[in-house]
């Protein structure tokens, strides 16, 4: 095996974006505070900051979230990010199950599916979207049904 002499160069500037995406996530939970806002018209849902920078928690009645941000290098070996979404299921001992994910890149533009207007779907301009589609996703799952 041999080493790589750019290896330094490359990681440092990998590191810069790496930052510049946790930055556009810092966007993304910003914009998510609007739930915890008196004019909310969705009063059930609770946002709270994590101790780790990098998650956030969402609750909406017994569905509780969590959107944790992780670092990855995409299919052309550039930085992007990835919000794996976990689902509480404190009932059945199931703490953290995966309910699903998105990508998002350094524009801020996520892997979801094309607006009907065919513009990208925006992390920070749909965010409250972006939570509600996995709060809902929760419900479907049944996440909010007490246990018998």
């Amino acid at each position: 095996m041999k080493l790589a002499p750019e290896a330094f160069e490359r990681l440092t500037q990998i590191d810069t974006r790496f930052n510049r995406l946790g930055d556009k996530f810092n966007l993304f939970l910003q914009q998510l505070t609007f739930f915890n806002e008196a004019r909310c018209p969705l009063k059930g849902v609770v946002v709270e900051a994590a101790a780790d920078a990098r998650c956030v928690s969402v609750q909406y009645r017994t569905v509780k979230l969590t959107l944790r941000l992780l670092f990855q290098l995409n299919e052309q070996n550039s930085p992007s990010a990835r919000v794996v979404v976990t689902l509480e299921k404190p009932d059945d001992g199931k703490f953290n199950e995966e309910l699903g994910a998105f990508t998002f890149n350094l524009q801020g533009f996520t892997d979801f599916e094309l607006d009907a207007d065919g513009d990208p779907i925006d992390l920070e301009g749909k965010a409250l979207e972006i939570v509600v589609h996995f709060l809902s996703l929760a419900l479907k799952h049944g996440a909010a049904l007490p246990s018998v």
